[in-house]
């Protein structure tokens, strides 16, 4: 009705696999390449599962898997956190500057356009300097 077993559960190896294994493995693999999981246990002679083999070749055999952190994830995870971090810190530290700045109901003109980002430097020059 369904799938058959991939394999008979009677003998065959469970837990952790050894160097041993990991190299009958990757010989056969490199020589036959990935592709009929289930017949690797018996032309190998490994007694492990189908599945097994196949996952153990995905996971941790296979060529190009990257193990670790390297340089670059490094300085993109530094990059994108103070991106993250800097617009946070305008969000809240904006109303906190707004805050300080009105002490006792009095608002300076120049606080207000400076956190309006408004340059209004224009307004401050007096006659003789023109």
């Amino acid at each position: 009705m369904g799938r058959p077993p991939c394999c008979d559960k009677i003998g065959v190896k469970k837990g952790p696999w050894t160097p041993e294994e990991d190299i009958i493995l990757a010989s056969y693999i490199q020589e036959y390449g990935p592709g009929n999981w289930r017949a690797v246990p018996t032309n190998t002679g490994l007694l492990r599962c189908s599945k097994s083999c196949r996952l153990r070749w995905t996971n941790y055999l296979r060529p190009g898997i990257r193990r670790g952190v390297t340089y670059n994830d490094l300085l993109f995870i530094s990059l994108y956190f103070f991106m993250v971090l800097s617009k946070w810190m305008e969000v809240t530290l904006t109303p906190l500057l707004y805050h300080t700045i009105i002490v006792g109901g009095c608002v300076s003109e120049p606080a207000i356009n400076m956190l309006r980002g408004v340059d209004k430097l224009a307004d401050y020059t007096t006659k003789d300097d023109v």
